[in-house]
């Protein structure tokens, strides 16, 4: 599996909530588009599952994704939210 949607994958199942490829973008450090390819093709295995809705990250309804077991219209409280951003520490720490 490609590293990128492996990391992808494992940012969704650890932060409950849909988010659009530009905040799954900015807390990976990965471009926006890149997680868009890596979303098309995880949504295909099922892995993943996409919605238009709001994003729990910028609030703005886009086309967001979620781990496969989120209930759609699934909400997060604003402590889910904010923790988007410790990937990127943790990443560019290792």
């Amino acid at each position: 599996m490609d590293s990128r949607r492996g990391v992808i994958e494992e940012f969704l199942a650890v932060h409950p909530g849909r988010f659009c490829a530009d905040c799954v973008g900015l807390a990976l450090d990965i471009p926006a588009r890149q997680v868009s390819m890596a979303r098309h093709r995880l949504t295909a295995t099922g892995a993943l599952r996409s919605e238009r809705a709001p994003c729990s990250g910028c609030n703005r309804v886009r086309l967001v994704v979620a781990a496969a077991g989120t209930p759609a219209g699934t909400s997060v409280s604003q402590t889910a939210v904010d923790s988007v951003a410790l990937p990127r520490a943790r990443l560019r720490s290792e």
